[in-house]
């Protein structure tokens, strides 16, 4: 029998926790109104917000009705949560799951004003909100001060620049103080509220020529006097500090009639901001807001202030689009003014070779959206050419649009004019600019057997100057291989920094979690609401048996000893304005203060005879207040599991910061371009072009040992073996454990006659740090972050649980040798320079002029390695291992 007892419950309990989501997430949908104020002045804006509650699907309010107030969305906010609370002894889940949607409401008129109740549509069911009353109250026909908005041109085009001017008059003080500056009186800055003073409320479509931190960063004021902005903070991009800030431009005084027509002096200060529009449409800009207290009277020797509310009236822009008419067929969407230049690669080539075209638009105006010219349009062109589909980048000012052609007849002698047009905003009309022609160099092509196609890896000449080996250079690297090796050791830095913030805050919060456990007071504090509980519940079970005196003492030492146990004191004793007085300096809401000193006082009435309320009250009102008197005294100590988030969100974001690497479309497409010229390629000239094409990736910013060492091979195929062996060496900087560019290296420097020059870089710190030509940069910071992270571990573990000691002290010496050559490598590559000669033989001098006598004999050949030392105008101060020093031309020689 009882076994069927245990079964039956635990049955119950599945089904209860089965159903009970249902039944919570089967409340009725409701939609909820507020606002934050009851009374505003006419023109000034506040916040609405409608909550659609336990929707799972909303939608935006219906709000067509608001006739009285100009509506603006400012965001949305989702509200899927769900919060436990108990009280008497039951548990309560309240689930909230929608969506509130908040308003920025302007009343269009004064007086006493209703908002209409909002509707919106769930699931084909109608909600209504409730209807909320406001107070508008009419700006008052003050002259104390006065606002107005003005644009310097109404009427622009895309990319015109147009600016607003904010420009607030407020009067000057009474007499004696009327060379006073009144905005230097206040005790608090008065409020002004300008939408176009913040980047954030501005249309997707209007951009700021300078951001708003910087256009008012000029304008803080160090001694809080001024105006206050929009409600901006100091943590709002100014400091670390949050705090309000005041803002006081320079003012003018000038003469003004006042209300009564009589001519007065008036301090006129100045917002200004110029913005640009990318797009046609007309743009308005609300009206400005001043509210505040403003000194207006001068009795007995003391300014007297009046509140003051004024507005200024909103203007509003036009940005037409570029005219049809006259648009010529080459125009491609930019605006502004431009030039262009065009560029084709090679000049000479056989038909049917690959070309590349770039055209280069640079100027000031809009030229994001701009599309790549149409040059299959232009007859000479597409008749003379294979056009295929252009790419464009734009970067700053600057944006290239690149063709691959295919000439199809070796009787063309040049690439014709293309012409490229854009619209001049400021003279209204539009400009054609056209490319140059380019002279051309083509022969016929021939048809080759499949073993007289020049591969990668094939000798172009037995008896090249760079004496490359019957084996040949070893072939090219493909796109597969193609990756970001660069590094940002700022970012590795803030990784390891992150990493040892977020250890030091678990080992500090695992420490005082660890004291805690053992604290009298913590564990007090632990079993605080639980002991309260338990004396309702036993004041319950005694109020039952008739013990109601013993009940009432019971909730009283409830209460009295929550309190105690939370706060660390003797509950002995403490009478009810005492406890009133902790809660109060202890910063416990005032409502639940005043429940407090209620249940406190009617306990203490009905010890002594007078019962104000039954005993089931009491216990009633002590289940209630002992959970929020619970919740409002331990609401502080989530800082500590917030403390522990910080610091692994650091390590994790600082990581990600310092691995992350991409390579991006246009790399890939330059890359691919470089590899089909090098197949492609027959003479010296077509292999340098080649090279150059992988320069201008490395250019770009890129790095990777792969696009190094495919120049390197396009140098040495083009008998430019110092070129050749500086892009080798730089390919193994990245890629230490390449054997291919170890190998061609050789092949390389073996090649050159009288090359004895083979710097062994790093001198005895070679030896030292042996494993330094297994690793590049990237991998020995990739290798100290893993050792970083096992040490910090290993000693939390030895420090916390005594464990694992003998680990952590096996880790510090390779983590510190990784540290110390990570250092090596970034000084090395950072502030060491180095170069080899290109256009030997060269003779190194004495002094940086051919006047100085030689520095030693014999000259440094082709492909001589070296390191800088110093630089004079063209001049370069170099040392040669096991040879000694000298200057030479910075012409002769390639630094990298």
């Amino acid at each position: 029998m009882k076994d069927f007892s245990i079964q039956l419950s635990k049955i119950l309990w599945l089904v209860l926790v089965v159903a009970a989501p249902a039944v919570l997430f089967a409340q009725e949908p409701e939609l909820i109104t507020e606002i934050e104020v009851k009374q505003v002045y006419e023109g000034e804006s506040f916040t609405y917000r409608v909550t659609l509650n336990h929707v799972d699907n909303p939608s935006p309010p219906d709000l067509q009705e608001f006739v009285d107030f100009q509506v603006e969305a400012i965001g949305e906010v989702d509200l899927n949560s769900r919060q436990m609370i108990i009280v008497n002894g039951i548990r309560e889940d309240i689930v909230r799951r929608g969506r509130q949607y908040q308003y920025r409401l302007s009343p269009l008129k004064s007086g006493e004003l209703t908002i209409p109740a909002p509707k919106a549509t769930v699931d084909g069911k109608v909600l209504v909100g409730k209807a909320l009353q406001i107070n508008v109250i009419a700006a008052d026909s003050q002259d104390f001060v006065r606002l107005k908005i003005s644009i310097d041109r109404d009427k622009v085009y895309p990319t015109q620049p147009f600016t607003m001017t904010l420009q607030i008059a407020v009067k000057a003080l009474p007499s004696p103080v009327s060379d006073t500056d009144p905005l230097s009186v206040q005790g608090e800055p008065p409020l002004l509220t300008v939408d176009w003073l913040d980047d954030n409320r501005l249309d997707k479509s209007i951009h700021p020529e300078v951001p708003w931190q910087e256009e008012l960063q000029k304008l803080v004021s160090r001694r809080g006097h001024g105006l206050r902005i929009n409600s901006i903070r100091s943590s709002t991009g100014f400091s670390f500090f949050d705090e309000s800030l005041a803002f006081h431009p320079r003012p003018n005084v000038v003469q003004q009639s006042d209300k009564d027509g009589v001519e007065k002096d008036y301090w006129i200060y100045e917002f200004k901001r110029t913005f640009r529009a990318r797009s046609a449409g007309v743009y308005k800009f609300s009206g400005a807001t001043v509210k505040g207290t403003f000194a207006t009277k001068y009795v007995r020797r003391e300014l007297k202030g009046e509140a003051v509310f004024a507005k200024s009236d909103g203007v509003s822009v036009e940005v037409r689009d570029v005219p049809e008419q006259g648009r010529p067929e080459s125009y491609i969407g930019a605006i502004g003014k431009f030039t262009l230049a065009g560029e084709l690669s090679p000049t000479e080539a056989r038909v049917g070779d690959p070309m590349t075209l770039t055209l280069s638009l640079n100027g000031n105006g809009t030229i994001a959206d701009a599309r790549p010219p149409d040059i299959g349009a232009v007859a000479e062109l597409s008749n003379s050419f294979k056009v295929y589909e252009g790419t464009s980048q734009t970067k700053g000012n600057l944006k290239t649009f690149t063709y691959s052609l295919r000439p199809l007849d070796a009787a063309i002698s040049e690439l014709p004019s293309i012409p490229v047009s854009y619209f001049d905003a400021d003279k209204e009309t539009y400009v054609t600019l056209e490319t140059q022609p380019i002279p051309l160099k083509l022969t016929a092509s021939q048809q080759l057997a499949t073993n007289e196609v020049i591969a990668a890896n094939n000798d172009k000449d037995s008896d090249s100057e760079i004496g490359i080996s019957e084996s040949g250079l070893l072939a090219n690297y493909s796109l597969r291989s193609l990756r970001d090796d660069s590094l940002e050791p700022k970012q590795w830095l803030i990784a390891w920094a992150g990493l040892l913030v977020g250890i030091v805050l678990l080992n500090l919060v695992s420490g005082l979690l660890k004291r805690a456990w053992t604290d009298p007071y913590k564990g007090r504090r632990r079993m605080a609401l639980s002991r309260a509980q338990s004396a309702i519940a036993q004041a319950s079970s005694s109020s039952s048996s008739g013990a109601s005196s013993e009940s009432v003492d019971q909730v009283r030492r409830a209460i009295t000893g929550l309190v105690s146990d939370l706060l660390g004191s003797d509950s002995q004793g403490l009478t009810a304005s005492e406890i009133r007085e902790l809660l109060r300096e202890r910063g416990v809401e005032p409502n639940l203060q005043e429940k407090v000193l209620k249940l406190l006082e009617q306990c203490d009435a009905a010890k002594f005879g007078a019962k104000l309320v039954s005993t089931d009250d009491l216990i009633s009102q002590a289940s209630a207040v002992a959970p929020q008197l619970h919740q409002q005294l331990t609401r502080n100590k989530k800082v500590q599991a917030d403390l522990i988030l910080l610091g692994l969100m650091l390590s994790y974001f600082g990581f990600l910061s310092g691995c992350s690497s991409s390579v991006n479309e246009n790399v890939s497409r330059k890359f691919l371009e470089a590899e089909q010229s090098f197949e492609m390629a027959k003479a010296d000239e077509d292999f340098q072009q080649v090279a150059q094409r992988y320069q201008e990736i490395i250019d770009s910013g890129f790095r990777c040992g792969s696009v190094y060492y495919n120049q390197g091979n396009a140098w040495a195929k083009a008998n430019q073996p110092g070129r050749a062996i500086a892009a080798y060496r730089q390919a193994l900087k990245y890629s230490p454990r390449d054997k291919n560019a170890r190998s061609n290296l050789k092949i390389t420097m073996d090649g050159i006659p009288d090359l004895k020059s083979k710097p062994n870089a790093g001198g005895v710190l070679r030896y030292l740090y042996f494993w330094r030509d297994w690793f590049s940069l990237r991998e020995l910071f990739i290798i100290q972050t893993i050792l970083f992270l096992a040490l910090a571990i290993t000693a939390t573990c030895a420090w916390q649980l005594g464990k694992c000691g003998g680990l952590a002290v096996g880790l510090v010496v390779p983590t510190l040798a990784i540290g110390a050559s990570c250092f090596f490598e970034w000084h090395e590559q950072l502030v060491v320079k180095r170069g080899v000669v290109i256009a030997g033989p060269v003779t190194a001098l004495k002094g940086d002029s051919e006047n100085y006598q030689p520095a030693f004999t014999g000259q440094l050949p082709t492909g001589t390695e070296f390191w800088i030392n110093e630089q004079r105008r063209e001049w370069l101060q170099i040392e040669v291992e096991g040879i000694g020093g000298g200057w030479v031309q910075e012409s002769k020689v390639l630094q990298y």
